[in-house]
């Protein structure tokens, strides 16, 4: 499959959003007046700046779906995904910064093998949980 629901979100929003430009371009400027009112409070309505208004809304809600679906940490039986997968004997070590409590630094390789460090801004609740898991997980497999 794809991966995981972010995916799939991203994807029909991508695609929704494509669409809803398509019709504004091609569909909208020949009948925007069986749509809207061409005159609202005896001021009439450009359609040109009616269709780049619906493009822009759509392509912001794309892009704000698309960043709030990559923001989020999955813990999986294979690794954690994080913009990204990472199997957990990839993974050489986590630690909490000493800075800003909530931040989760995992020492991993990357896919060319190469050491790498990736941040995670993680709630402040689900701190203790997160940590428990990664300790088990990362514990198992170094027995």
């Amino acid at each position: 499959g794809l991966g995981p629901l972010h995916t799939y979100i991203v994807i029909l929003s991508i695609l929704f959003s494509s669409l809803v430009i398509y019709f504004n371009l091609f569909v909208l400027p020949n009948k925007i007046e069986l749509l809207v009112a061409t005159e609202v409070r005896s001021t009439e309505v450009n359609k040109y700046l009616l269709s780049v208004g619906y493009i822009f809304v759509m392509f912001s809600l794309t892009v704000y779906t698309s960043v709030l679906s990559w923001n989020n940490l999955e813990i999986r039986d294979k690794g954690i995904w994080y913009k990204n997968g990472i199997a957990w004997q990839d993974i050489a070590n986590y630690s909490w910064s000493e800075e800003k409590p909530h931040l989760l630094i995992i020492q991993h390789l990357n896919n060319g093998k190469k050491e790498n460090k990736s941040k995670i801004a993680i709630a402040p609740q689900e701190k203790t949980q997160i940590d428990s898991i990664l300790k088990d997980k990362l514990n198992n497999i170094v027995e």
